[in-house]
């Protein structure tokens, strides 16, 4: 099972964020480059607890994902990226959960994943601590 899924065309932004997912919150990160074959893999039963995509992606754009992701699974976790404001609003009727402006960095997205992921897997989480 995968715990977070990652796409976005930018080899440099998908290194960073699995860098900081996979060492920094300990969760299994799967990555691609384009929608389309983000979309294949988690339309055939992938599970993830989230879904962290750009909006400017080939094949399948990241606000295309977000609605067909949202469809199958509304209970999926859904952060939209992008360097274009525009896009935020959106984003969020389309049913994402977060919206990241570019270029952001590492603290901006754990505050957005804080609120997003289990308690226990979240950045900076205290063992016992509600």
């Amino acid at each position: 099972m995968t715990d977070i899924v990652i796409i976005d065309d930018d080899y440099l932004v998908r290194k960073l964020l699995v860098d900081a997912l996979e060492y920094g919150c300990n969760r299994k990160v799967q990555t691609f480059e384009d929608g389309f074959s983000a979309w294949r893999v988690l339309s055939s039963g992938c599970a993830a607890d989230l879904v962290i995509a750009d909006a400017n992606i080939p094949e399948m754009n990241g606000l295309e994902l977000l609605e067909k992701c949202k469809s199958l699974c509304p209970a999926c976790k859904f952060v939209l990226t992008s360097s274009d404001q525009s896009n935020e609003d959106r984003a969020r009727a389309l049913g994402a959960d977060a919206f990241l402006m570019k270029p952001f960095n590492v603290t901006d997205l754990f505050a957005v994943l804080q609120n997003l992921l289990p308690a226990e897997a979240s950045p900076g989480a205290r063992p016992g601590k509600a």
